[in-house]
């Protein structure tokens, strides 16, 4: 298609958001240089020592932990970081129960999508919107963001939570 069509390439490259892109770079940076540093294996035993082999408070320490801080960075690159924590210290160190798919995958999976619901930070989704808001003429400021999705995030959370209660424990 590019062989037959050709476009301008100054054309083409206008319509990339470049500082999203650098942005996410960045951040992929910083999770390997947390994981080559070993901050990531301090994290996992953090949680088993303040959990105390409890599934039930590793799976919330999860959701609401990663739900917190992918409110302040994207979640892609939080996800990098937290799957090798999640399997390689926190699964071997709980006691799970018994079932066919595991608790604190889907806590870590709700954490990280919801997460990204409260803030203009939380998504590339929710800069990219910002960006063409503003390109139409409207205003959307971080704060006006936070007041409206935050609440929202917090009510989906309290379902995840009473879900993963009812559903694993």
């Amino acid at each position: 298609m590019l062989a037959l069509y050709r476009p301008e390439t100054k054309k083409l490259m206008s319509y990339f958001l470049w500082d999203a892109i650098l942005e996410l770079v960045g951040l992929f940076i910083l999770c390997g240089a947390l994981k080559d540093a070993g901050s990531l294996n301090y994290l996992g035993t953090w949680i088993l020592e303040l959990c105390r082999d409890n599934a039930f408070a590793v799976c919330m320490v999860l959701l609401w932990g990663t739900a917190l801080l992918s409110m302040l960075m994207d979640s892609i690159p939080l996800a990098l970081c937290l799957i090798p924590v999640l399997a390689g210290q926190l699964i071997p160190g709980v006691n799970l129960p018994e079932s066919h798919s595991n608790p604190l995958y889907w806590a870590l999976l709700f954490g990280l999508c919801l997460g990204g619901c409260g803030s203009l930070l939380g998504s590339p989704a929710n800069s990219a919107m910002k960006r063409l808001a503003e390109g139409n003429g409207y205003q959307i400021t971080a704060a006006q963001f936070f007041m409206r999705g935050f609440p929202q995030m917090l009510i989906q959370l309290a379902f995840c939570t009473l879900y993963l209660w009812m559903r694993y424990f």
